[in-house]
């Protein structure tokens, strides 16, 4: 963790890291850092997101919990072991 002014400012986790978020789904990764001015949380290694049946996999996750917005990116060849590519299963509604 580190601070400004006596403050958390980031919080960093690693192992199993969990977010789980109404807006955006349940997602996990190996390493996660949370910014608590912009609420954002950045995940990295092995990402994993899921929303209702969606699933979608990633090197790197950043969220934004104001707003829900995701992004999810593959990385840089050669920097996420091997990973390059977003995957990603949709499955539609049966309404």
């Amino acid at each position: 963790m580190t601070t400004v002014n006596g403050k958390a400012d980031k919080i960093m986790a690693s192992g199993n890291v969990v977010v789980d978020s109404p807006k955006t789904g349940t997602a996990t990764g190996d390493n996660g850092v949370y910014s608590v001015v912009p609420r954002t949380v950045v995940l990295t290694g092995n990402v994993v997101l899921k929303k209702g049946k969606d699933v979608m996999q990633g090197a790197q996750l950043t969220v934004n919990l104001a707003t829900g917005q995701a992004v999810l990116g593959g990385g840089v060849k050669g920097q996420t072991q091997g990973q390059s590519r977003v995957k990603a299963v949709f499955t539609p509604n049966s309404q």
